[in-house]
């Protein structure tokens, strides 16, 4: 420690404020200095700057400089140039104390416990951080409170010391929950990003101790294997979902070299298997032992493949996805779109794309729950200030989804994820329906005129009437200047212009004919905007062989669905075995074939019951060799039989070649797996027998799934 001025040992240290207050003395010296001054300085109240004077009074008095204080004048440092400098000096050779707000405090006091190997006196605390017993305890009920969410308890216990207890499950999903609450993004983006010199990659560790676990090898390590896993998947990752991973797999790995292993395994670890989050997570875990001498259990990797797959984001909401785990989140989705819809007056339902988005985030939600992994949203006040009918709504609608998820507590982020879907489609369909400019023609009196012009506003609410006008003075030049799309007229009028004759009274008839003229004008109106926008773009950018071949093979999946659609009928069943073995003929072309396609559906079975009592089927689907391309069909029972959990109608058969199309067929499948939940029609005609109107509500569904994937990927939404 350096010597004052006549060579007195200092005792006392500064902190941030203290140091700067000093700086600012010193430099003003010997002019005095008011606290009005200084507060502004600080950017603090002069009650602050009255707080910090008697620690920097003893640091003056023990290197033996002069100070004063004087009423409605100010403070000065009354010395000569010569030891004015000397405190310049002094003040940078300084042992700085970091001062801390309420908030930093506790986020340091958290990271302390996290990685303490032994309990913590609470004197350390509290003369660390310069505060009372009394503010530390303050602080440690606040974190309890935090920490109890993750089932993780501060025990204090006198004469031993603070320390935290709880499982290794719970004790790491309350680090990472920290990391991604309380550390800024762009900090941990710093510490992976190559370009970030090291030196401020260790000063970011240092001032953030939730990072205790942070080893830059073993960070270094997770990035290079989950950059083989984008490729090994075909996944993309968001920057937050990315970072969790690097978080969790790091945290995971550092956790394990301490020998502290997961106690509890992966739920449904057995559907886990068969997913290819499994076989990646598995590399992983065999490259990082390597790596590191370790031996990951399979609890562990188990652990590293639901990470995996919660993380994700496909390219397409159904690509890869068991078609049974996707039926089931649909159903949930549209049952919350069918309330969201009933409480602002949307329609929501009928936004596919919407649908598609929710269910692949719902899977990934699920996928997260199961293990108590939390997702951080990063704006999460944006959605519920700028939608807040729509935020509200959604929540309600959570009610939905918390009947299938176990613990039912859905986080405020996930709401607000949720409530971000619904928001884009909201915008969507405003941006969509744009008001249909329309007048009125009825030669029955000015009075008729207003009834029909009131009821079809009423009716309709894109409608806009314009005005009501004579049949005689239909100008179309002069409408078309106005920027009028229709005209509703109760008597024939000759003209080019787009029109519709209704009656005084709008029968059934002529509300359903205003409907769909309605829904055509936009269609119209889509069409011209996207050919617009997707120009130049698609001719230069998306028009790629790896497109052309991935539109190519869902279209010829497409028709292959189609032209080998079928119902077919069985008397009855007297079990599930035999009944899959009825399944099984539906598609297969001889005994070899018809004992591999029974083979892959027993095998599915056996990892979760494909039966939905309400519908009163079951859905067999597995990937086989026995078939070249995806098949979907319909075993329909003459004679039901009650089984286990009801009665059963019939079997939906679904099958996917065993293959690299896989891809293609799953998008396919899934996009009719989605019609039975979307459109009751669907069913209805499966279940009646009718082939030819489910081939026609099928061909309507793949055809629309067609048209979504391409313009999803030439940017279009």
């Amino acid at each position: 420690m350096a010597d004052g001025k006549h060579g007195k040992e200092r005792q006392s240290s500064l902190s941030v404020r203290q140091k700067t207050i000093l700086q600012t003395l010193a430099q003003m010296a010997p002019r005095p200095v008011t606290l009005a001054v200084i507060s502004e300085k600080l950017g603090v109240s002069s009650r602050t700057v009255l707080r910090e004077m008697p620690a920097i009074e003893k640091w003056l008095t023990d290197n033996d400089f002069r100070f004063s204080r004087k009423p409605g004048i100010g403070m000065t440092i009354e010395e000569e140039n010569e030891n004015l400098e000397l405190i310049r000096e002094l003040l940078e050779m300084e042992n700085i104390t970091p001062m801390y707000n309420r908030q930093e405090r506790r986020r340091h006091i958290l990271g302390e416990l996290f990685f303490a190997e032994e309990p913590v006196k609470a004197y350390v605390f509290t003369s660390n951080y310069h505060i009372s017993e009394g503010t530390l305890y303050d602080d440690l009920d606040v974190l309890a409170g935090w920490l109890k969410e993750y089932r993780v308890e501060i025990v204090r216990r006198p004469g031993t010391g603070i320390f935290l207890k709880s499982t290794e499950t719970a004790f790491r999903q309350a680090v990472s929950g920290a990391v991604f609450e309380f550390i800024d993004v762009d900090k941990i983006l710093e510490l992976l990003s190559k370009n970030t010199q090291r030196k401020r990659k260790e000063d970011i560790l240092t001032q953030n101790p939730l990072l205790g676990f942070w080893d830059f090898s073993v960070v270094e390590a997770v990035v290079k294997l989950l950059a083989d896993s984008r490729k090994r998947l075909g996944v993309r990752y968001t920057d937050h979902s990315y970072i969790g991973l690097v978080v969790r797999i790091s945290l995971a790995v550092s956790r394990v070299r301490k020998g502290k292993y997961s106690e509890r395994p992966v739920p449904d670890v057995k559907k886990l298997q068969e997913t290819p989050e499994m076989s990646a997570a598995e590399y992983m875990a065999g490259e990082l032992g390597k790596q590191f001498s370790l031996n990951l259990p399979e609890k562990e990797i188990g652990y590293f493949a639901v990470y995996l797959s919660s993380a994700r984001i496909w390219s397409s909401a159904a690509e890869l996805k068991d078609p049974l785990e996707n039926m089931n989140t649909r159903r949930i989705v549209m049952s919350m779109a069918a309330v969201v819809e009933q409480l602002t007056k949307l329609p929501f339902r009928s936004c596919t794309r919407m649908a598609d988005d929710l269910v692949e985030h719902i899977n990934a939600f699920i996928s997260r729950v199961s293990v108590n992994l939390r997702m951080e949203n990063p704006q999460p006040d944006l959605v519920r200030q700028s939608y807040p009918e729509i935020y509200e709504a959604v929540k309600t609608s959570c009610e939905v989804l918390r009947e299938f998820i176990a613990p039912r507590e859905i986080p405020e982020s996930e709401i607000g994820y949720i409530a971000m879907h619904f928001a884009a489609a909201a915008e969507q369909f405003q941006e969509n329906e744009q008001k249909i400019r329309t007048v009125v023609i009825c030669p029955a009196g000015i009075g008729t005129s207003k009834v029909l012009s009131v009821n079809l506003m009423r009716l309709f609410g894109n409608l806009e009437i314009r005005r009501i006008i004579s049949a005689f003075d239909i100008d179309e030049e002069q409408l078309r200047r106005e920027g009028i799309d229709l005209i509703i007229s109760t008597t024939e009028i000759q003209t080019d212009f787009p029109h519709l004759r209704v009656g005084m009274i709008l029968q059934t008839q002529d509300k359903l004919m205003i409907q769909n003229t309605i829904e055509e004008i936009n269609r119209r109106r889509i069409h011209k905007k996207t050919r617009n926008a997707a120009g130049p773009f698609y001719e230069k950018s998306m028009l790629t062989l790896d497109f052309i071949r991935h539109a190519s093979m869902i279209g010829g999946e497409i028709v292959e669905i189609l032209e080998h659609f079928c119902i077919r009928e069985a008397e009855q069943a007297e079990s599930l075995d035999q009944l899959i073995d009825l399944a099984a003929d539906v598609f297969a072309e001889d005994d070899s074939g018809r004992q591999k396609i029974a083979a892959g559906i027993r095998k599915r079975e056996k990892l979760g019951d494909t039966f939905f009592p309400d519908m009163h089927i079951y859905l067999f689907h597995c990937v086989t060799d026995a078939a070249k391309h995806s098949r979907f069909g319909f075993l329909r029972l003459i004679h039901p039989f009650r089984g286990e959990k009801g009665e059963v109608r019939g079997v939906v058969v679904m099958l996917a070649p065993d293959g690299r199309q896989a891809r293609e067929c799953y998008e396919t499948i899934s996009a009719l797996s989605a019609l039975l939940v979307d459109d009751n029609r669907f069913l209805q005609a499966l279940l009646e027998g009718d082939a030819s109107a489910g081939a026609a509500l099928a061909e309507e569904a793949l055809v629309k799934c067609y048209k979504n994937e391409t313009m999803k990927r030439i940017g279009v939404n």
